[in-house]
């Protein structure tokens, strides 16, 4: 068994694709991040002139940042949606160290689409891809702000109809 993203992969298993959101979608909160993080420095000495309280503030503002942006980070690189050869697994990481992963196999797959949502999602060429099961299951894995959505989709479709024993 080998392991990717945390989730085991059972023997004979092989990755097909791991799929992330872009780091495009994420420059709004990037960008929040950033400024948090840098705002005791555009009031430095001002705060330092509240003394002990002002250096305690700007140096909890800036910590808050920091942890902010690790968070974010995490997030990042924690959650994605794994195709392999036997499973559609989706990885969501909630937290510093806790990662949530879900297991569904193809045959349980029925809908892959990638609908788009905004005209800013357009432009930045990021969109959503969400993966249906069977009715059995009550949950569907959703990806927000995937690049080229439509080819992503295509991509777990051909992996899926495959799977299946179908033709492309």
């Amino acid at each position: 068994m080998t392991s990717l993203l945390g989730v085991q992969l059972y023997d004979g298993e092989e990755r097909c694709a791991v799929i992330r959101r872009d780091v495009r979608a994420l420059l709004p909160q990037f960008a929040f991040g950033v400024a948090w993080t840098l705002l005791p420095s555009f009031f430095f000495f001002p705060l330092l002139r509240m003394g002990m309280f002002g250096v305690g503030f700007a140096t909890v503002v800036t910590v808050a940042g920091v942890v902010y942006l690790l968070r974010l980070r995490l997030s990042w690189q924690g959650t994605a949606i794994v195709a392999t050869t036997l499973r559609c697994i989706d990885v969501s990481r909630t937290g510093f160290a806790r990662a949530v992963s879900t297991a569904v196999p193809w045959s349980d797959v029925t809908v892959v689409s990638a609908p788009r949502h905004s005209v800013v999602a357009a432009l930045l060429g990021v969109g959503t891809i969400r993966v249906d099961m069977a009715e059995k299951h009550a949950f569907s894995f959703v990806l927000t702000g995937v690049r080229n959505p439509e080819r992503v989709q295509q991509l777990l479709h051909e992996v899926q109809c495959l799977r299946k024993g179908k033709r492309v």
